[in-house]
């Protein structure tokens, strides 16, 4: 393969991340995202054999990661300390913010449309809307081949025209091969029954402040809520509504520690003592779900907002619900979801065009049936070195 291009695929096909592909030429590899399937039932491991294959690798290796939640860069704590990682400069930031595992000692952050070379191997980053700070898509090229792999995306974010930005670049590299994200994606639901995924309305981004200041306004005692903190969009509008609300937004210390890395302006504060609790939007995560025991309860209301555990298909989700209807809190659900829903996705594929794609970090990859019954498409598998030439 000295002369050739081949990538190969060691996880993330029919399942939502853990999502990591090889990419070689000569004897340069490089991989892309370093991350767990999510699995709340039984956590993944690594793929079998991938970190002593990397252990044995001989030339210039890279590993890239396109955003960080968990599913795409929760492993990197087991690379050998060697090798390089390298995320977008707001990705790095992030890290740097972050106060909880997995950490690696060799952290890169490099601009956007900035390529780096590891041996015959260019990888750039290109700006992404999701729903984590820092987010990328991933386009690699070598002599012979043109991939691009697309992180996570949405088109209802806070910045669609990136999206917008990213797939006319893509368009105008000609891509050999689009690996996408499919997570909306699901097999097709029995008549008559109702998905998991219907059951929570999705709203866009810009309207989550909105959508919180009405529940804020509707409760007369306190209220709590349970984000995931890496979404600084979503940090910036909880603290917007809760001062329209003329409520005092509360940070947990490891989401105070990101939001002063981050957004230093924001209005928080990390100590609730001395303030009325109907005054209060106060952060809960689940991990700290029983501290909720604390106040009194009256008209008060848990607003869940794309935090853990992230949804009906979770064990823990309904755990929670049966807590909060015990203790006589109002449950409340304002989401805007980090992806695209299938129609998004299929657009932004059409126009892309690329000459092969490659659907993926999807629990149904078929579903991913393009727009135009022309475009060619390879449902990846594992243990296959697929190559440039197509």
């Amino acid at each position: 393969m000295a002369d050739k291009t081949f990538f190969c695929f060691w996880g993330g096909l029919t399942t939502i991340g853990g999502n990591i592909v090889e990419i070689g030429y000569g004897d340069a590899r490089v991989f892309t995202d370093f991350g767990r399937a999510y699995n709340p039932a039984n956590p993944a491991g690594m793929p079998d054999g991938l970190i002593e294959h990397i252990q044995s690798l001989s030339g210039p290796v890279g590993v890239f990661i396109s955003h960080l939640h968990l599913d795409h860069m929760g492993a990197i704590d087991a690379l050998p300390a060697s090798v390089p990682v390298y995320m977008t400069k707001g990705s790095a930031l992030l890290h740097q913010a972050l106060n909880e595992p997995p950490h690696h000692g060799d952290i890169r952050g490099v601009a956007y449309k900035t390529p780096v070379s590891v041996g015959g191997i260019d990888v750039t980053f290109y700006e992404t809307d999701h729903d984590v700070y820092g987010a990328a898509a991933i386009y690699v090229q070598t002599p012979d081949l043109k991939l691009a792999h697309s992180g996570d995306i949405r088109m209802h974010g806070a910045n669609p025209q990136i999206n917008e930005a990213w797939c006319t670049a893509m368009r105008d590299a000609q891509l050999d091969y689009l690996l996408m994200e499919g997570t909306s994606f699901w097999p097709p639901v029995p008549e008559g029954e109702e998905s998991n995924d219907n059951k929570i309305t999705q709203i866009a981004e810009s309207e989550v402040p909105n959508a919180v200041e009405a529940i804020l306004r509707k409760h007369t005692g306190i209220a709590f809520v349970n984000w995931y903190p890496r979404n600084i969009d979503r940090i910036i509008g909880l603290a917007q509504a809760a001062q329209k609300a003329g409520r005092t937004l509360v940070l947990e210390p490891s989401a105070a520690q990101i939001a002063s890395r981050i957004v230093p302006d924001l209005k928080y504060v990390n100590d609730a003592q001395g303030l009325s609790p109907e005054k209060l939007l106060m952060q809960n995560s689940y991990a700290n779900f029983a501290s909720i025991d604390g106040y009194d309860n009256a008209d008060a209301v848990y607003i869940h907002s794309n935090g853990v555990p992230l949804g009906p298909f979770d064990p823990a989700f309904g755990e929670m619900l049966t807590r909060l209807e015990e203790k006589g809190i109002a449950f409340a659900q304002v989401s805007s979801s980090g992806h695209a829903p299938p129609a998004d996705i299929l657009a932004l594929i059409d126009k892309i065009k690329p000459k092969v794609l490659m659907p993926w970090h999807s629990t149904t990859p078929t579903q991913m049936i393009p727009v135009d019954p022309n475009q060619q498409v390879v449902i990846p598998q594992l243990g296959v070195d697929y190559h440039a030439a197509i």
